[in-house]
């Protein structure tokens, strides 16, 4: 009987461990655009805009979430990208956000799930 318990653990463990593996994530190529800075009237906004393409084919991936930051990493705002491939949004931030985002640009960042990799991009931002 022991003989016949050892038997099925190691195949259960056999058939545990066999399984399909599963795709490997899709490259995501991403490029940030040059990001505006709106002063007057307050608040101050930020704009920022990224396009997140499949790095193997160039087609544009839908749905990927797309955080933009500081290059210290705080997040400024986030959005899904849409059919195009286009991730955008406004941010609202204080002087000191503003003086950091103007000397040192921002970053977007996607984080890479089980479909898709990790990707980074950076670009400027100017006063319009």
């Amino acid at each position: 009987m022991r003989a016949f318990i050892a038997f099925l653990a190691t195949a259960t463990i056999l058939f545990a461990t066999s399984s399909t593996a599963s795709a490997a994530p899709v490259p995501v190529q991403l490029v940030a655009e040059t990001g505006t800075a709106k002063v007057i009237p307050t608040p101050i906004e930020i704009h920022m805009e990224a396009f997140a393409r499949n790095a193997t084919n160039g087609a544009n991936m839908n749905n990927v979430l797309v955080s933009f930051r500081t290059t210290t990493g705080n997040v400024l705002c986030t959005d899904h990208t849409d059919s195009g491939g286009k991730a955008s949004c406004d941010a609202e931030v204080d002087q000191t956000q503003l003086v950091l985002v103007l000397l040192l640009g921002f970053d977007a960042v996607v984080t890479g799930t089980a479909d898709y990799g990790p990707a980074t991009a950076h670009n400027s931002v100017r006063i319009v």
